[in-house]
């Protein structure tokens, strides 16, 4: 694995802890932005944060996974 495969996983993994951190946290910075905006306008704050922290776990998820792939 390459040093460019390491670091799209670390990425991904990384923005997973920062959508779930910013989701479970409900700072109103998080909210500002336009997919955390557009959800809370259609679905409600709560539904929102919950769709954003699986969006953050599937971030992790998807890290993981292109980390442990051998190519």
């Amino acid at each position: 694995m390459q040093i460019r495969e390491w670091l799209v996983a670390g990425v991904a993994a990384l923005f997973g802890l920062l959508v779930i951190w910013a989701a479970a946290s409900d700072h109103s910075f998080a909210f500002r932005l336009w997919l955390p905006r557009l959800l809370e306008k259609k679905f409600g704050r709560n539904q929102a944060r919950v769709l954003l922290g699986l969006l953050g776990l599937s971030l992790i998820v998807l890290g993981i996974y292109l980390a442990s792939r051998e190519v």
